[in-house]
């Protein structure tokens, strides 16, 4: 485990990544990671047995799982992280069900 004082200042990638290194920790070769692919769909398969996506056996196609999915795949963004909001019923798990 790594630690780090309250007295180091504010911390960025670069500095964060130098102190790992100190530690002999680096970052990961995901595309030579021959168990990757596995593991990306267990976690699908428990995401989808979290929950009912759908109601009954109909699954409603949502628009704005398309235009989250175009966001995800713009390279002029480069975003990592999307919100999604909504009231309760508005069918933000219907969305994710279909991202996923």
């Amino acid at each position: 485990m790594v630690g780090l004082s309250a007295n180091e200042g504010r911390m960025d990638p670069c500095r964060l990544w130098d102190v790992l290194k100190q530690h002999g920790i680096g970052p990961s070769d995901v595309a030579r990671d021959r168990n990757l692919l596995a593991r990306l769909r267990q976690c699908q398969e428990e995401y989808f047995n979290s929950q009912e996506f759908g109601i009954g056996d109909l699954v409603l196609p949502r628009a704005e799982a398309d235009q989250v999915s175009a966001t995800f795949l713009d390279s002029a963004r480069l975003t990592k992280s999307i919100f999604l909001l909504g009231t309760a019923g508005a069918g933000k798990t219907g969305v994710t069900g279909q991202i996923v």
